[in-house]
Order: structure tokens, then sequence, then C-alpha cells
């Protein structure tokens, strides 16, 4: 596969996927603690104390505050992620010998097909790593523990 496009840098999108992953973690460890704050008052519910109304109400519109920013956070990441994805596998044409496994939108496709986006990302992800790791279309090199991990 030949690029048709020229060169443009991925590393602005790269940070804003990385800034978006630290927003989503932010707004996952709020929704633990609203979780653990519906928890106690569920829990005072059953009480023969009871909550109030004003409580209840106050506790459903904090829950779900957050789980609505939760999916807006997780929307806007996956959006960039695919774009950073698309653009990094766009530019490996240019590296080395210019050739690439599979074209850019295959880059971005393969995670919406079933069975195939359990390993093809995994893939595509390492070549991008490896090709800008060493200039050149090697599958040698060494593997970075987040990608082993994952």
């Amino acid at each position: 596969m030949t690029l048709a496009q020229p060169f443009a840098s991925a590393l602005r999108r790269g940070k804003v996927v990385r800034i978006l992953l630290l927003v989503c973690l932010a707004f996952d460890a709020l929704g633990i603690i609203t979780g653990v704050l519906q928890l106690g008052l569920l829990s005072r519910a059953a009480s023969p104390f009871g909550i109030t109304e004003t409580e209840a109400n106050a506790n459903d519109l904090a829950y779900g505050a957050v789980g609505m920013a939760q999916t807006a956070a997780f929307i806007a990441t996956t959006i960039t992620w695919l774009v950073w994805m698309h653009r990094s596998y766009a530019n490996l044409a240019l590296l080395g010998n210019g050739r690439t496994d599979q074209t850019p939108g295959w880059a971005v496709g393969y995670w919406f097909i079933p069975i195939l986006n359990l390993w093809k990302p995994y893939q595509l992800t390492l070549e991008i790593w490896r090709r800008n790791a060493t200039g050149n279309h090697s599958n040698d090199g060494p593997v970075p523990p987040l990608l082993i991990a994952w």
C-alpha cells in the first residue's frame, strides 16, 4: 500500500488522546465515588431512618451527570484514538520500504469487526510502534510492556 496523502504528524492527535484518556480516568474515579455514595444512600434508605426525596433526587442527578460525562469522554476518546490510529498508520508508508500490511482505513475498520477486533488492532498498533521505533518494515524488536499487557 502506498500513501496517497503527504506526511502529517500524528503527535498532536496522540497528545489529545493521552489527555482524553486521563479525563476518562478522572470521570471513572468520580463514577466510583458516586457509586459508593449511592450505596451509602441506599443503605440509609433501607434503614428505619430513611432518606428524603431531596437526597434521592440529588443523588440521582449526580450519578446521572457523572454517567453522561463518562459516556461523552469515552466517545470523544474513541473518535480521537481512531483518527490518531488512521493518521499514524498512513504515515507508516513513508518509513522504511514504503509498504504497510494494511490500509489506514483497515487500521480503523478492524476495531469494528467482531472476532478480528480481538487481535488485528493489536497487530497494527504493534506495527506502528515497531516501524516508528526502527524506521523500517521490521517485525523484530522489543515490544513495549503496555502492548504486552494488551
